[in-house]
C-alpha cells in the first residue's frame, strides 16, 4: 500500500474571473469565493490557490503584485 494519488481538476481554473483591480472587474469577493468554490470541487491545495490566483491577476493588479 501507498499513499494514495489525488487527482486535482485544474481545467476549473477557467471559471475564476480574471482580477484586473479596476472599478470595471468583478468585485474582489467575487473573485475569492470562485477561487475557493473551484478549490473545494477540484480538491487544490493552498499552493494551489495562491498560484491560481496570481495566475489570473491582469492590469494593475499584476503590476501591483510584480512591484517588489
Amino acid at each position: 500500500m501507498g499513499t494514495p494519488t489525488v487527482h486535482k481538476e485544474l481545467s476549473l481554473i477557467s471559471f475564476v474571473p480574471k482580477w484586473s483591480g479596476l472599478e470595471s472587474a468583478v468585485p474582489l469577493e467575487e473573485f475569492f469565493d470562485s477561487i475557493e468554490s473551484s478549490a473545494q470541487i477540484g480538491r487544490w491545495d493552498e499552493i494551489d490557490r495562491l498560484r491560481i490566483a496570481t495566475l489570473r491577476l491582469t492590469d494593475a493588479a499584476k503590476m501591483l503584485y510584480r512591484t517588489p
